[in-house]
């Protein structure tokens, strides 16, 4: 569409889990990324319906069945599952400190750099409140002050209180 959104990011969005392995099957490129940089696992991770976050160009009241499924960590389990590249964003998305020890052991480096979505890894892990993997990121180098979209001086420090993740 206009914005960058492929099938897969549509069967996100209206969390339609069946349409992803079928758009895949048609040769969907599961990495694409629309405007915003965002692949369909960033979509999932980020902007999810019934999650208090919304879309960024759709309203909250995004009219979806009744049965959707609004977990959007069954979406992103998915999506790996189907070839999504499991990145240090999602792994400290989901809190899965096993892969972003290991990613971070590899790469140290990735500890402090932006995203296509211009979120750092710490950002992230703060606003899910996953305080072993914020100290794990610092442990690596991660900047809170590192600029990020909308957040000339870190986006870690207000995410994480912004989300009630006081620790």
């Amino acid at each position: 569409d206009a914005t960058g959104n492929t099938a897969i990011h549509w069967a996100v969005l209206s969390r339609r889990l069946d349409l992803i392995p079928f758009f895949l099957a048609c040769g969907t490129d599961m990495g694409a990324r629309r405007i915003d940089g965002r692949s369909a696992l960033d979509v999932a991770i980020d902007f999810f319906p019934g999650d208090g976050h919304g879309f960024w160009f759709h309203p909250h009241s995004f009219d979806l069945p009744e049965d959707a499924n609004l977990d959007r960590w069954v979406f992103v389990r998915v999506l790996i599952s189907q070839g999504a590249v499991y990145s240090l964003a999602a792994a400290v998305s989901m809190g899965d400190e096993e892969q972003a020890a290991e990613i971070l052991r590899i790469c140290p480096e990735d500890a402090s750099l932006l995203g296509p979505t211009h979120r750092s890894p710490l950002s992230r892990a703060a606003r899910e409140g996953h305080t072993s993997l914020v100290q794990l990121l610092l442990d690596h180098g991660a900047d809170p002050n590192l600029p990020e979209m909308d957040a000339p001086r870190g986006a870690a420090l207000f995410l994480a209180s912004a989300h009630n993740h006081l620790d």
